[in-house]
């Protein structure tokens, strides 16, 4: 749902700003600032593509990448999951992972890619009682009853391509309109 992550893009533009301040040579050739997206174009991004995939490294120091839904609150990103998860298991013995939310092919890309340290909540009712279970429901247009963890993204690098392939959030908006329409 359009409007349900607003906000964060300008947190998350700030940081972007300060890691393409500490970026070697080879990542502003990959991903020229020039390129990067604006705080209103992350909002919108973010806004429209409600899922992403979560990397964290296995204890034997091996990638783990898994398709999940996120939405965000404040400065942080959130994600359900369920008990045993590997990513559970993963961010138990090294608590850092990387978010990459994509869209789109050739000329038409988008990429946001987050890398953040992680909290894990294992038991996560509080924090369904008291806003995700809502905010999850009017995001994805499902109830969380499956959770029995939560992770909590903590971003401390941003980095994005895709500037002006975003659309405005006002046609986001009319677009998601015309969607409904027969």
């Amino acid at each position: 749902m359009l409007g349900a992550m607003t906000g964060v893009g300008t947190f998350l533009d700030s940081l972007q700003t300060s890691s393409f301040a500490a970026a070697s040579p080879a990542t502003l050739q990959s991903f020229p600032e020039t390129s990067a997206l604006t705080a209103d174009e992350i909002d919108a991004f973010c806004d429209v593509m409600t899922y992403a995939v979560l990397s964290t490294t296995r204890p034997d120091g091996r990638p783990h990448a898994a398709p999940v839904g996120y939405l965000a609150r404040g400065q942080r990103l959130w994600i359900a999951s369920v008990a045993g998860a590997t990513r559970l298991r993963n961010l138990s013995h090294r608590p850092a992972a990387t978010l990459v939310v994509t869209d789109g092919q050739g000329d038409s890309h988008v990429a946001l890619i987050l890398e953040g340290t992680v909290s894990l909540h294992h038991e996560p009712q509080p924090i369904l009682d008291t806003w995700l279970r809502d905010a999850w429901r009017e995001r994805f247009g499902t109830d969380l009853n499956w959770a029995r963890a939560l992770i909590e993204l903590d971003p401390t690098k941003v980095l994005s391509y895709g500037h002006g392939r975003v659309p405005a959030r006002d046609r986001a908006v009319e677009h998601e309109g015309r969607e409904g329409d027969g």
